[in-house]
């Protein structure tokens, strides 16, 4: 076996290499024969797959090359599923091996579940099938719908569904209800359902012969009927009672509906229009009143009146009474109540304009009429609530008529009028509605603001609420305007509350008042916002949430404004990055948070820089850095502004166990741990001292003075102050040293660790179950191994040399990989000046 540099060659493939060549050729073996394979080569594939899981679990640092071909081998088992599950015999051997679930290959089933897109795409191509068959489908393919859309439920595995998939889901189950009739045609649903078991209440599709009708099918069966009314000859009488019919199933789909779609709604209204056109062949027709009196149709129910054209004046101001009386009676009325009494003002206008024409109303008529519209006025608030009179009128086209344009005022009513007073309090209520809208529109720009780090504007839940609120408090017209936009808010506040006009402006001025002092809290909250998400990011950070933590400070970023908060945020964004693995990123954050003259930033920042110039230059390399190398230039400069501030800070605040700053002690071992790394590279490394090169015991004593001499020196610092074993810091420096003793010892193959750095592991770090997890992303993150990495690879000899012995020429290669080594005749220096603690 060939040796380099006194050490033997490593193999060029790991154990778990081996172990996936074996699984591969296993697996090779089994895919060219799947038909004829036998159970000892399907057994050969399983037990090879826990060979690798075996291997997987004992190497610490796999390739990321080795995990892309398992998993890619892994498919391909996946795709040996039938072969694998057709076996009985293997069946019974792996039931008496009781496999752990972990170990999924042993649990293979066929058909594989299948995911949301691929059971969307069998429903979708379920419900085509059908559709295309129409109108006489199998029964095979109704009853693959069903089954398609059990999948879907099953799929979600009581997880909501991803939004691309929900979005088909819908639109296919609005196909679906609307295939009710040809799917409950044969009556073969129910004996499916109980054959099936399918009794759950979520699953509606095996209850489609329960479903009420659609407003949509209501509305085409309703046309349908006005069509075969409309044909000629003359009408029948059962065409005529299916129009109305249909009409109540209009009705009744209707009212289960919270907004009605507006092409609905338009289409409603034109069908209503030809049915008035005909309401001469009801009132012509006798047994439609036979028919009315035995379904008993509600009032409101007004199709069913054609039975006679129009109402004598008396009998429609009778009715219209009679609804007025009701209302009266009803504290608060009824939306029924209301627009039963808004109709009956309708028929009394035809009736008098049919009775009358152009003559005057007689005398006694006219004073009746007149007082029974004094007291509907006064039921302008409860008409306007909800703002339920406007959709009224817009359905039923309702125009240029007075009771139809009710609405509530904001100073006084035509029953009520205003005082000065109230005019002086509604407009102080307005101003006060349009400070508020400042406030809002202020509060909401910095809600909704895009920060640097998030791709689209994007605030939070209660940043969304918040907003809400205040639109909701102050209302879309007062945020829009100062008068006739906070005139109309006034107004619908006044409707809800069912304020008498007396008691609207001072009501007015109190609420734009309160509403005004809440935004106004609202926006002057704000940088209070920002330190609650910075709180709320670094708690992200000590559970290792690094998703959550960097949400939380880009939010923080809306709101803040001093420069330390700024730096907080940056430093926590960094190290969200940094355990993320984002090495560009988490530099970019830790340099803005020290060009905020931030000392965590700047140490960070060097160290980040030394992890930089480590992955652009191995330490196992043939090729000498360059000791121009702009990440080793920039991690000394950063490092040393450093230390010159916490130098600064130490003289004026001393640490003792009793008076110890934690802060400061973190920054000031970060940046000792940096001195040591970059002195370590430079006088090893890029400008190497004398004897660096050809001694290796000067080097390994330079490394062990040098690098095991720093971390002895934060652990005794950490120890003279008391820091508790499970603190943070402690835990820290301990998985430094305990790391960089493992990669020494196992990944390098160096047998003579120095004494220095593997007596600072206490014992438990190996032994005892209470002993911190170094490998837990909260210890350490993934660029401290990488410097624990490099640290171990600079104890060992480079693989180049350098011609001559002087720091400033370039370096050369060394044609002669083993030079005869020198006389140990010197002494590795000292590295950069350190802090007493």
């Amino acid at each position: 076996m060939v040796h380099t540099n006194g050490q033997p060659a490593v193999s060029s493939k790991s154990q778990l290499d081996i172990a996936i060549d074996v699984y591969e050729d296993a697996l090779i073996a089994l895919e060219e024969s799947p038909i004829q394979a036998t159970f000892d080569q399907k057994v050969a594939v399983l037990v090879a797959r826990d060979g690798v899981e075996k291997k997987r679990q004992m190497d610490q640092n796999p390739t990321g090359i080795t995990y892309a071909r398992l998993l890619s081998l892994d498919e391909r088992l996946k795709a040996q599923v039938k072969v694998l599950s057709e076996d009985d015999e293997l069946a019974q051997w792996k039931d008496s091996l009781n496999a752990p679930p972990n170990m999924w290959w042993w649990h293979l089933k066929y058909p594989l579940a299948m995911s949301p897109t691929q059971v969307a795409k069998r429903y979708q191509q379920a419900i085509s099938a059908l559709s295309a068959a129409l109108p006489h489908p199998t029964q095979e393919q109704i009853l693959e719908v069903l089954l398609a859309r059990d999948a879907i439920e099953t799929s979600r595995d009581n997880q909501p569904l991803p939004e691309h998939v929900a979005k088909i889901v819908i639109d296919l189950d609005e196909k679906l209800r609307s295939l009710s009739d040809v799917i409950t045609r044969d009556g073969k649903l129910e004996y499916w359902k109980k054959s099936l078991s399918k009794t759950t209440s979520n699953t509606w599709w095996w209850e489609l012969s329960n479903i009420e009708p659609l407003p949509a099918q209501a509305i085409k069966r309703y046309q349908e009927a006005l069509d075969e009314m409309e044909a000629p000859p003359k009408a029948a009488s059962e065409e005529l009672l299916e129009v109305l019919l249909a009409r109540d199933a209009v009705e009744k789909a209707w009212t289960k509906q919270q907004q009605p779609p507006r092409h609905l709604t338009e289409k409603i209204i034109a069908l209503d229009k030809r049915l008035k056109a005909q309401s001469w062949s009801f009132a012509n027709d006798d047994i439609v009143d036979e028919w009315k009196n035995n379904l008993k149709p509600p009032e409101m129910n007004w199709w069913w009146s054609f039975t006679r054209s129009v109402p004598l004046p008396n009998e429609a101001i009778a009715r219209y009474e009679k609804t007025i009386d009701v209302i009266e009676s009803s504290k608060p009325p009824s939306s029924d109540q209301l627009l039963e009494a808004l109709l009956a003002r309708d028929g009394v206008e035809e009736a008098l304009e049919q009775a009358y024409r152009n003559k005057p109303v007689p005398e006694k008529l006219a004073r009746q009429l007149i007082t029974l519209d004094n007291k509907l006025k006064q039921y302008r608030l409860d008409l306007n609530k909800d703002n339920q009179i406007r959709q009224w009128k817009d359905s039923l086209k309702r125009q240029n008529r007075w009771w139809w344009e009710l609405k509530p005022a904001i100073v006084g009513s035509e029953e009520e009028p205003g005082t000065r007073r109230d005019w002086l309090l509604n407009t102080l209520a307005v101003l006060c509605l349009g400070v508020g809208a400042a406030f809002t529109a202020y509060s909401s720009q910095v809600f909704f603001q895009k920060v640097e780090g998030q791709e689209v504007q994007q605030a939070d839940l209660s940043q969304n609420m918040a907003a809400v609120l205040q639109v909701i408090g102050l209302g879309a017209g007062g945020a829009a305007a100062l008068t006739s936009g906070g005139r109309k808010t006034l107004e619908k506040l006044f409707t809800n509350l069912q304020l008498p006009p007396t008691k609207q402006a001072p009501t007015a001025l109190a609420i734009a008042a309160g509403m005004t002092a809440i935004t106004g809290s609202v926006a002057t909250s704000l940088p209070a916002w920002g330190k609650v998400y910075i709180t709320q990011g670094q708690g992200y950070l000590q559970n290792t949430n690094w998703l959550k933590a960097q949400d939380s400070f880009l939010q923080a970023k809306k709101f803040i404004s001093s420069d330390e908060d700024k730096a907080k945020v940056e430093i926590g964004l960094g190290e969200s990055s940094e355990h993320l693995g984002d090495l560009v990123k988490a530099k970019e954050y830790y340099k803005k948070a020290a060009s905020l003259d931030n000392i965590e930033g700047m140490t960070r920042y060097a160290r980040l820089s030394m992890v930089d110039f480590f992955l652009k230059n191995p330490p196992d390399s043939r090729i000498q850095p360059s000791i121009t190398d702009e990440n080793l230039r920039q991690a000394h400069l950063f490092n040393q502004r450093a230390w010159l501030k916490i130098s600064k800070l130490l003289a004026k605040n001393e640490q003792t166990p009793e008076k110890l700053n934690k802060e400061l002690l973190n920054l000031t071992q970060l940046a000792r741990t940096n001195g040591a790394l970059i002195s370590a590279v430079k006088d090893l490394l890029v400008s190497p001292k004398d004897g660096a090169l050809q001694d290796e015991e000067f080097r390994q004593r330079y490394w062990t003075e040098g690098v095991a001499g720093i971390f002895k020196s934060n652990l005794d610092e950490l120890n003279y102050l008391k820091i508790p074993v499970k603190d943070a810091l402690q835990i820290r420096a301990l998985c430094f040293a305990h790391i960089t003793t493992e990669q020494m010892r196992y990944t390098e193959n160096i047998t003579n660790v120095p004494e220095a750095l593997s007596s600072l592991v206490p014992e438990m770090m190996t032994k005892s179950p209470d002993a911190p997890n170094c490998y837990d992303d909260k210890a350490l993150s993934v660029y401290d191994f990488s410097l624990i990495e490099a640290l171990a690879k600079i104890y060992k000899m480079p693989k180049f040399r350098v011609a001559g012995t002087s720091n400033n020429q370039p370096p050369q290669a060394n044609p002669n990989p083993n030079p005869a080594p020198e006389a140990d005749n010197q002494t590795p220096p000292a590295t950069e000046a350190q802090p007493p603690y």
